[in-house]
């Protein structure tokens, strides 16, 4: 398992526990959140725009199971938010600017777990 490093997004302590350090597996979660988050974002981002706003908030409270189980702690928090505003039907204005911080979030994720699975192939 990869050492923490500074500004990583990702903890995978919990996958490890889980899976009792099996590496293909912890890869294979990562690697299917890749293939899901481009669709939650893209749901997220339609319900909004669409002033969809009970939509939006139960498809951030599906994107939030997996980023919670990456150890995604910051876009979690974000998620939960968006989940929380939308369903106390609060904060519609804000919506658009937290919404931008997560698929900001989402887009360095991407990014890090990309190079987490190019090392782990090359481990």
């Amino acid at each position: 398992m990869s050492i923490f490093k500074a500004n990583q997004k990702y903890d995978l302590s919990g996958l490890n526990e889980l899976f009792g350090g099996n590496q293909h597996m912890i890869n294979e979660i990562v690697m299917l959140f890749l293939e899901q988050a481009p669709r939650h974002i893209e749901e997220m981002q339609e319900s909004h725009q669409q002033q969809n706003f009970d939509l939006l908030g139960i498809v951030a409270h599906k994107a939030k199971s997996s980023v919670v189980m990456l150890g995604l702690n910051e876009l979690a928090s974000k998620l939960s938010k968006i989940e929380k505003d939308t369903r106390d039907r609060k904060n519609y204005d804000g919506l658009e600017a937290l919404l931008n911080e997560a698929l900001d979030e989402y887009k360095i994720v991407f990014d890090q777990f990309k190079n987490f699975l190019d090392g782990a192939k090359g481990a």
